[in-house]
């Protein structure tokens, strides 16, 4: 019996979200503790993730758009980086994509997602390109880098990757 119930928790747990995950200083799958506003007027350093420029707004009320993010909880690497965020309808953050890295800091980026999520699910190098892959229960790392163009590196939640990967299929079936 004391078996037949751990399993199940063990099951269940499997299944279940373990919550958010924070990476730079962004809680992928979690609520910021506060509404995300416009950055100021000549953009500052910012203590609080921010808008650059209005988002576009779904007709759900999610959020899209370019943000800043707070100068302390940025590695070296991320320092001059621009940023995507994707907020959905009820504040939950979905995504977080860091656009135009300098291709020559493909094995920096690579080597510290590495050392915060392990050893990468994909792994491709092809003509065009490379592409770098990690996955966790809550989360998906990507890290594309065509040739001679810069890098762009995503985090999505698990929850918007689903629902995601749900409306491509149900859009190839129409």
């Amino acid at each position: 019996m004391r078996f037949a119930l751990m399993l199940s928790g063990l099951i269940a747990s499997l299944g279940a979200n373990a919550g958010p995950v924070t990476v730079l200083g962004v809680p992928i799958g979690g609520k910021l503790p506060y509404k995300v506003r416009e950055c100021a007027p000549n953009f500052p350093p910012s203590k609080v993730v921010c808008w650059v420029g209005r988002p576009f707004v779904s007709k759900r009320g999610g959020m899209l758009g370019s943000a800043m993010l707070p100068d302390s909880s940025l590695p070296d690497w991320a320092q001059y980086g621009s940023f995507d965020l994707h907020i959905g309808p009820d504040g939950t953050i979905g995504e977080l994509r860091m656009k135009d890295i300098e291709s020559d800091k493909e094995k920096t980026v690579a080597g510290s997602i590495e050392r915060r999520f392990g050893t990468p699910r994909t792994q491709s190098r092809v003509a065009v390109g490379a592409i770098t892959g990690w996955r966790t229960p809550e989360l998906e790392v990507e890290l594309l880098c065509p040739v001679r163009s810069t890098c762009t590196l995503s985090f999505e939640s698990d929850e918007t990757r689903t629902s995601r990967l749900k409306r491509l299929e149900q859009a190839e079936k129409e």
